[in-house]
């Protein structure tokens, strides 16, 4: 039986680009036991982070069509 992560397409995206909690806390200006809490279905992203951490990844090379925010967060 296999327990399915929240968000599993940003973890794949910091799988594949090597970016620690402490990288998405830096890029989205919180701590990293916030952005745990979010990647943990915790607490919210605020839409202003989604922006943030979508623009990181399209920056570093992500495809456009594969890094939308209904992706990433829904």
């Amino acid at each position: 039986m296999s327990v399915q992560l929240p968000y599993p397409e940003i973890r794949a995206l910091m799988a594949k680009y090597g970016i620690t909690t402490k990288i998405v806390a830096d890029i989205i200006g919180v701590s990293r036991q916030t952005v745990w809490s979010k990647l943990n279905n915790k607490s919210d992203f605020y839409f202003t982070e989604m922006l943030k951490l979508r623009a990181y990844f399209l920056n570093l090379g992500a495809n456009p069509a594969e890094v939308t925010i209904d992706r990433l967060f829904f």
